[in-house]
């Protein structure tokens, strides 16, 4: 007997001061005033919302790179670091000085609110 498990993502995800709609693979900030739409890269994108979608968990360099990639890592995590710099580097521009992805030294990285 086949057993077929469908996994259907919410369209919004909230995680203040965030909020990531899927369709449109838009990332906002909210401050006290301002409203920001932060335009991110497809793979940026996909990095950031495989973190924010699971807030507090790590995930290893291998494990980022191989689920937006599409391919094995094979030792090469170059893209996965500058993907995560760019990250950091928009959400600062736009939100406090909080880095809300953490380095979890020997490990990966995760989303923290």
């Amino acid at each position: 007997m086949t057993v077929t498990v469908k996994i259907t993502a919410l369209p919004i995800y909230v995680a203040a001061p965030f909020r990531v709609k899927l369709k449109s693979q838009t990332f906002t900030t909210y401050g006290l005033i301002v409203r920001k739409d932060i335009n991110f890269s497809v793979k940026e994108f996909d990095v950031l919302y495989m973190l924010y979608s699971n807030p507090g968990m790590a995930f290893t360099k291998q494990q980022i790179y191989e689920a937006v990639w599409h391919e094995k890592a094979n030792g090469y995590f170059h893209a996965v670091e500058n993907t995560i710099f760019q990250i950091r580097k928009k959400i600062k521009k736009y939100s406090s000085d909080k880095n809300y992805i953490k380095t979890v030294v020997g490990y990966g990285y995760k989303f923290e609110v």
